[in-house]
């Protein structure tokens, strides 16, 4: 077995982990143990065959994260991990296999940003990885895979404008749909100016909704202060009158008190003209009553 160059165990009911004994099959070349239904990680033994140059790990069970150690075999051609259920980002360290030609991580739960590292894969011709949770934006040193003729980066998170290479540019509008806000020359995106001239429409309308809201809440203060005002001020007002009133009222009871009793008596004698009968008004216990008008 030590000898062994191909091993393709594919379309059976494997099951179980993949062994790390696999480590001992130092000259194989090609290993394909897709449409199984392996479960657990990826032993990073697989990184130690320095002679591999195909390895087809999809339509498993396979978890966890895709291990770093597979960026330490040089001689990768293809390596498919498609449709197993990895998790965490994709490692940047795969970029270390310079001769790569094929990758395809779709159908799996990989997440966070895309690697500008994968750039480093001068020979990469297909790219697929599609159906992920993959974000932010598609680093700009993809403008320099010009080798690039397949790419599929549907179904994620991304956003931003495509790289400017011919496999992006002549994709068809599948390869990029079902993402949050990708923009660029592929018929049924949006073109990239639009959005910037969109998302710069977006923050002036904000800018003036917040500019009436801030408006709008300084004239409800101003009001409401003025408001305040005008009602302190009258209250003050009435205190103030009603003061006025009783110190009237006082000094007008000292006047009277003041006044010489036989003055006073006469102005009354004179104002109901000697008690004319035409200024009674009854009898009370204390006497007869008259109502008369005096300054």
């Amino acid at each position: 077995m030590a000898q062994l160059q191909l091993l393709d165990l594919s379309s059976n009911n494997l099951s179980g982990e993949i062994p790390r004994e696999m480590r001992n099959l130092s000259m194989l070349l090609e290993l394909d143990l897709s449409n199984n239904v392996i479960m657990g990680n990826v032993p990073i033994e697989i990184g130690r065959l320095s002679h591999l140059t195909h390895l087809n790990l999809a339509s498993n069970n396979l978890s966890g994260s895709i291990p770093m150690q597979l960026g330490s075999c040089k001689s990768w051609l293809s390596l498919n991990l498609s449709r197993n259920k990895f998790q965490r980002s994709i490692p940047p360290e795969i970029s270390n296999t310079q001769v790569l030609e094929i990758l395809d991580l779709s159908y799996n739960i990989l997440s966070k940003n895309v690697p500008g590292e994968l750039a480093l894969l001068k020979n990469l011709q297909v790219l697929n990885i599609s159906h992920n949770n993959l974000s932010g934006s598609i680093p700009l040193t993809f403008n320099d895979m010009l080798a690039l003729t397949s790419i599929d980066v549907s179904y994620n998170e991304l956003e931003g404008p495509l790289p400017n290479v011919k496999a992006f540019n002549e994709a068809p509008f599948e390869a990029t749909q079902h993402n949050k806000g990708l923009c660029g020359n592929v018929v049924g995106l949006p073109n990239c100016n639009s959005i910037r001239n969109k998302k710069h429409n977006l923050h002036a309308r904000a800018r003036i909704i917040i500019i009436l809201i801030i408006s709008f809440l300084g004239f409800v203060f101003l009001s409401c202060t003025l408001i305040v005002v005008v009602i302190v001020n009258h209250h003050q007002r009435r205190i103030m009158k009603r003061r006025n009133n009783e110190r009237a009222n006082d000094l007008d009871f000292m006047s009277i008190l003041s006044y010489d009793g036989k003055v006073f008596y006469d102005r009354i004698v004179e104002a109901t003209e000697g008690f004319d009968s035409k200024y009674y008004v009854g009898e009370r216990a204390y006497g007869i009553v008259y109502k008369a008008k005096i300054s």
